[in-house]
């Protein structure tokens, strides 16, 4: 069978198929190579033949419209968001709860979605091989709601020290020679996330509700990060064998304090540290004693004081194109 007739056989299920749609961010780190990506799809592949292109807005809303505009209804779109995790967020907002289809790229500065979805051996197959050899699968994000605004979060969702390093990864280190290159890259967004930027963090106030011997109680408790995992694999050192891409769940962790780093940095590269599932139906909700950052896959945003953060398993399924066989974990 043809790779075009192959694709559309495997999107049959969907109904009437639309044009492919390329949401591309031509910001993000690797937005030549991406681009090259889709100009070379579009020339030599024929399921990509009459795709179109959509350029990302700086803000995120205008974005989501635009992708929404363009997605015809009565037909199942294939989209791929040709940027970050962050480009992946967007387009997963844009077509969540509907029959459209995404398929990641590693276009950008973090792509956990495609580490996840398309990793095979050492090498993230481009969205043609996945779209030929993967299959259609359903995935729940995480709802990430703080006072008047949602989010959603494929890979993860956090308070604290990761936020503050994902602002920092996303604003002065894209000035550090060999930033672009992906070995450095690699190397300072692990190393700077878990270990050097700690040193610049404070711990922050966190109340919660716990239910305890069947009543519920306020706990309070001073922490460095608040962090629910999605996805089992986020970056390339942290692991999280408790979730998959077919649960219905999250994996909710958290870091005390800086005495705490060596043995938090050890456990979450060996995929064993200590935390609680989050279940579909179920949420955890936390007041912050301080203004902190919060971020859904690396997006960063201000959380003020007092406010109320909930996260739970989204009841809004988005689709995904992803391989057949599970990412490796610690063998990458």
């Amino acid at each position: 069978m043809k790779p075009r007739a192959t694709i559309y056989h495997k999107l049959e299920q969907f109904g009437d198929i639309g044009t492919p749609i390329f949401l591309v961010n031509p910001h993000s780190t690797r937005a030549k190579k991406g681009l090259g990506y889709v100009g070379n799809a579009i020339k030599n592949h024929p399921f990509f033949a009459a795709a179109a292109v959509v350029a990302t807005s700086a803000a995120i809303n205008e974005t989501i419209k635009m992708l929404q505009d363009r997605l015809d209804t009565g037909k199942t779109h294939v989209v791929i968001p040709v940027g970050g995790d962050t480009t992946f967020n967007q387009a997963a907002m844009a077509v969540e709860g509907s029959s459209h289809v995404l398929v990641a790229i590693q276009a950008g500065n973090a792509t956990n979605a495609a580490l996840n979805l398309q990793k095979q051996g050492r090498r993230i197959l481009l969205p043609h091989e996945v779209l030929e050899q993967g299959s259609v699968k359903t995935i729940r994000p995480i709802d990430m709601r703080t006072d008047g605004s949602r989010r959603i979060a494929f890979g993860l969702s956090e308070l604290g020290l990761m936020s503050n390093g994902a602002k920092f990864l996303n604003g002065p280190l894209r000035s550090v020679p060999g930033y672009h290159n992906d070995v450095v890259r690699n190397f300072l967004h692990e190393r700077t996330l878990l270990v050097g930027r700690s040193l610049f963090n404070r711990r922050f106030p966190l109340s919660e509700l716990i239910e305890h011997d069947g009543e519920e109680q306020l706990e309070e408790r001073n922490v460095l990060s608040f962090a629910i995992a999605r996805l089992p694999r986020i970056g390339h050192h942290a692991f999280f064998p408790q979730v998959s891409l077919e649960r219905d769940a999250g994996f909710a962790f958290e870091l005390p304090s800086h005495r705490e780093l060596l043995r938090y940095t050890r456990d979450i590269q060996n995929g064993t540290l200590d935390g609680q599932v989050l279940q579909l139906g179920h949420s955890r909700a936390v007041r912050v004693g301080r203004t902190i950052l919060g971020s859904v896959d690396g997006d960063t945003f201000p959380v003020e004081q007092g406010e109320i953060v909930s996260f739970a398993i989204s009841s809004r399924d988005v689709n995904v194109f992803g391989l057949d066989e599970p990412p490796q974990a610690l063998a990458a």
